[in-house]
């Protein structure tokens, strides 16, 4: 088995792709592949890593049941004053040029509107207000009545679901033939995919088949509910390859409607969202025309190994909001540095290290976290920085909290990059902030546990400090305490993260130049 398992789940999903034809597996109509193959990855990963990690069994609550039909009503509640406010915004909204799809992880930014808060589009919010329609997705995060109380400028999307439920009843509940079935399985059964049976393979797709179909064919019939209204020639989204923005894709292609997504995330060579293995011939592909990235680093990755994207097709674009904290001079950060400490009673003599996390690693970097405890010096404050898709598991963190040790923190507490202006180390297992730290002058220390093969794909490694066991972690604390290799390692950093961030100095109006000829 190779180190790193996600390379070799890709292998195994080139062999896929190449040698049968899974592209044409259909049903209701629908190219069902590209729908689940995310979802299928993750199962060959999983199956990769299980000779070696088990998770953590969660602790069973005897009160879990009624907190989770509280937690289902609450949610209820909200999406159905949701659905009906975004009814009268959609049936108030008129043809718009630009359909922006936001992803309510997105808002961590501070603004009076949602829409200001949005990391990415909030540069261009102003320019593109009077001609857009910004549609926010449903997602876990989106089950929140505040963002209903403070976004006079978003539709939800959540009435649009109940549209397309009601238009799918036709449908949803008759049994469905899967077209071109057979003939995969006569394909799939001739290859050799490194050691795995191929029915273990037909048993997984078939099962994430059988799983999503009706949530797709829901899915695409939003879409459509929604694009059909608006009408617009321009999607803007962050990321394209599961959920309603795949659908809304599907739609897209099948309605030219050209589509731009702006990076989101960190991309590597393991990333299946941007690594296809299209064959030769014809196959529909609702893929965005246009990816624009932050550094030509995520270019080679995207060429690296699929070959569905065109290098022409691939803009590097830079990211306006490192460039706006790189351009702080030194007397502002260290402003900053004391603003923030001193909201949670931290001195300047303080070391303060900020783990970011992420919510597919959740348990393993809190047994991490309490394994590492306590042997920390007092001197030494964490902050624990949630994932917006965290913060209702934020009790879940502040059990393990310390009153003046260890901090939880949310972007309504304070703003990721002020978080790390305030850091003398950050810390993750895979989380792209350790980038953002490396172009700021963040030293990392990279937790490594399953989930930070991401990491190792990238040529950093004199640049950061990497952690395989809480006892490495605790002596890579003691290293990046003193000056001289702190200061080692931001110099090499900064210098890396200039070919994940593009310096332009104006990435703003090079981004809305390519905008406005693309519509």
């Amino acid at each position: 088995m190779k180190e790193n398992v996600k390379l070799e789940a890709l292998d195994i999903i080139r062999e896929i792709e190449e040698k049968t034809n899974i592209y044409d597996i259909e049903i209701a109509g629908i190219k069902i592949w590209f729908f689940i193959r995310v979802y299928f990855y993750l199962e060959v990963v999983n199956l990769l890593r299980k000779e070696f990690h088990k998770k953590n069994p969660s602790k069973k609550n005897i009160f879990t049941p009624l907190l989770s039909s509280i937690s289902l009503l609450k949610r209820g509640v909200v999406f159905l004053i949701r659905a009906v406010s975004g009814a009268v915004r959609f049936l108030k909204r008129k043809n718009s040029n630009i359909v922006f799809l936001i992803d309510p992880s997105d808002y961590r930014d501070k603004g009076k509107s949602l829409i200001e808060r949005h990391i990415f589009f909030n540069s261009f919010y102003n320019y593109f207000k009077n001609d857009s329609s910004f549609i926010e997705l449903l997602t876990p995060q989106s089950f929140s009545l505040r963002n209903l109380l403070i976004s006079e400028d978003i539709i939800f999307i959540d009435f649009a679901f109940v549209v397309g439920f009601i238009r799918s009843l036709r449908y949803l509940f008759l049994p469905k033939k899967i077209g071109n079935w057979n003939e995969f399985l006569n394909d799939i059964r001739e290859i050799n995919i490194n050691g795995i049976q191929p029915e273990w393979i037909e048993k997984e797709i078939l099962k994430l088949i059988k799983r999503n179909y009706k949530k797709v064919l829901l899915e695409i019939n939003v879409a459509d509910v929604v694009l059909k209204k608006i009408k617009p020639k321009l999607i803007i989204e962050t990321r394209s390859y599961n959920g309603e923005v795949l659908a809304f894709n599907y739609i897209a292609k099948k309605s030219n409607i050209k589509v731009i997504e702006f990076q989101h995330g960190i991309i590597t060579e393991s990333h299946i969202g941007y690594t296809y293995f299209v064959p030769k011939k014809s196959v529909f592909l609702p893929l965005p025309d246009k990816v624009f990235l932050f550094g030509d680093i995520f270019v080679d990755f995207i060429l690296k190994r699929g070959n569905a994207f065109k290098k022409e097709n691939l803009i590097v674009s830079g990211f306006p909001k490192i460039n706006k904290y790189r351009s702080i001079g030194e007397s502002e950060r260290e402003n900053i540095k004391s603003e923030v400490r001193s909201k949670f009673g931290i001195g300047n003599e303080d070391f303060v290290v900020t783990f970011t996390t992420q919510p597919s690693f959740r348990n393993e970097f809190i047994f991490f976290l309490k394994s590492i405890l306590p042997f920390i010096p007092q001197s030494v404050k964490f902050f624990v920085k949630l994932h917006p898709r965290e913060i209702s598991s934020r009790l879940t963190y502040e059990t393990i909290a310390e009153k003046g040790k260890i901090f939880v923190i949310t972007d309504e507490d304070a703003d990721l990059y002020q978080v790390l202006f305030a850091s003398d180390a950050h810390s993750t297992i895979s989380s792209t902030v350790f980038l953002e730290a490396m172009a700021l002058g963040i030293p990392n220390i990279i937790i490594g546990l399953p989930g930070a093969e991401s990491v190792s794909e990238i040529d950093i490694q004199n640049c950061i400090l990497f952690a395989k066991s809480p006892d490495d972690f605790v002596e890579n604390l003691k290293l990046v305490m003193r000056e001289d290799i702190r200061n080692n390692l931001v110099s090499c950093g900064k210098e890396k993260a200039a070919q994940f961030y593009a310096t332009s100095k104006n990435p703003e109006k090079n981004i809305l130049s390519i905008l406005e000829r693309t519509y």
